[in-house]
């Protein structure tokens, strides 16, 4: 049988018959279910649908390819036959087809249904942030997606209708033939990231970490599938301030962390923030950024590198008591409280935990041995977040601590980021108080679990 298509928008099925081998471009939004089967991608074919339903929103003719057979021979034969390039026989015969998405151009050898997507590829430059400066990680990041498009031809974004805040609308007025607005749609914005990273992209997807419970669920299967695809969950914790509890992501750890396979990064400045992005773009699986509305100090160089599952130890000593390990926006507040330590004669090694998962287990079991005392601390429920990921690591490393646990432990209110914080217990006024009850606890043995409050 020929290859046939289905024009959505004319509702009409014809013949069409580009040359094997040869460069078309072309945006085929969905395969039949039977040809995702052949693929061992049938889950996919929804998320196609999605994005048909988009571009046929923007005006485009979207096509359906049903059967793939004999495409060579007829094409040949017609041009044979007429003796016109290839080229010229589709702009005849199918003028209205040519108004074409100009996202996927392919190389296919369509015979065996198998597509080579060809992208460009240049030197990443990531933004860089001076030292000393305040700048929003949710800026940076949609900073370091531009730089990141601008490298890499096969990273497409797409945003739920927040992008003026997660900053994806800058990636969008830089690369807009790559931005995709999928509207207040969050599900809807999963399946599409997995659609198109099926079809060879890699796909940055973005709203307020507070929205990504809706699409939980789309999360969870793009995992069973084996999809590889980078989230980013802005606006998190209570730190938001004004905008209330319904706006602030409290679960967004505890969810993605359960994720099978899942990586979850919490970078607390700028220049982190566009150097962990960078090495999201090749990891697979499912991967989760939190990014932060308030500005907060840039404290790392913008050559400074980072991994997954590493950890950053910004304050130690020989003499230290407690380790304070923090994430995101408390890690200013943890080093506030070591200042403030210090001058009252305790010494608090402060870890910056940027990779929540994995974790840097070395570094905790190492910090945890020299101090006998652990003190997390987060914007975020107690439940499922970075303190139960410590002492869970703790506790299975057979390293026993006295510990405590800080998080948000009551509904929030909407009031100023500095108030917010202070009320959940978690600014470096708390941290400091809790720090120094928690040195006056004598440190656990060997094998005894932590203790938390």
């Amino acid at each position: 049988m020929p290859l046939r298509v289905h024009n959505t928008l004319s509702r009409q099925k014809e013949e069409f018959v580009p040359l094997k081998g040869k460069r078309v471009t072309m945006f085929v939004c969905g395969l039949t279910p039977q040809d995702y089967a052949h693929l061992g991608h049938a889950k996919t074919y929804i998320a196609f649908d999605v994005i048909a339903r988009y571009l046929r929103h923007k005006g485009y003719a979207v096509f359906y390819v049903q059967n793939v057979t004999d495409i060579e021979d007829r094409i040949i034969e017609k041009m044979r036959d007429s003796g016109q390039d290839w080229r010229e026989i589709v702009q005849h015969h199918f003028a209205d087809y040519l108004r074409m998405m100009e996202l996927l151009d392919v190389r296919a050898d369509l015979t065996g249904l198998q597509k080579i997507v060809v992208f460009d590829t240049k030197g990443l430059h990531t933004p860089e942030y001076e030292v000393g400066s305040k700048e929003a990680t949710r800026k940076a990041y949609g900073d370091a997606l531009v730089a990141l498009g601008a490298a890499r031809g096969d990273v497409v974004v797409l945003d739920g209708e927040v992008g003026n805040s997660t900053y994806t609308e800058t990636f969008g007025k830089e690369i807009p033939e790559r931005f995709f607005q999928m509207y207040i749609a969050e599900q809807q914005m999963i399946g599409a990231a997995i659609g198109l990273q099926v079809r060879g992209w890699r796909p940055f997807a973005a709203t307020f970490a507070a929205f990504l419970t809706r699409a939980f669920d789309f999360v969870r299967m793009a995992a069973v599938s084996q999809a590889n695809v980078s989230l980013c969950g802005s606006h998190a914790g209570v730190s938001i301030g004004e905008d209330g509890p319904s706006q602030m992501g409290l679960e967004d750890l505890a969810t993605l962390r359960a994720v099978h396979g899942s990586t979850v990064v919490y970078p607390c400045d700028a220049n982190q923030t566009a150097r962990l992005l960078a090495l999201l773009a090749d990891q697979p699986g499912i991967s989760y950024m939190r990014t932060t509305r308030q500005a907060t100090p840039v404290m790392y160089g913008p050559d400074e590198e980072f991994t997954i599952g590493g950890s950053r130890v910004l304050r130690s000593s020989d003499h230290d008591a407690v380790t304070i390990v923090a994430a995101g926006i408390t890690v200013g507040e943890a080093l506030a409280a070591a200042d403030r330590l210090a001058g009252e004669g305790v010494g608090a090694r402060v870890i910056d935990l940027y990779s929540v998962k994995p974790l840097d287990v070395g570094t905790l079991v190492e910090a945890a041995e020299a101090t006998g005392h652990v003190l997390t601390v987060e914007d975020h429920w107690p439940e499922g977040g970075l303190g139960e990921a410590v002492f869970s690591a703790l506790a299975e490393a057979g390293v026993g601590v006295a510990g405590e646990l800080l998080a948000v432990r009551h509904m929030p209110d909407s009031a100023t980021p500095e108030q917010e914080l202070a009320e959940a217990g978690i600014d470096a006024g708390a941290i400091a108080n809790a720090a120094v009850r928690l040195v006056k606890q004598p440190a656990a043995v060997a094998g005894e679990a932590g203790r938390t409050r």
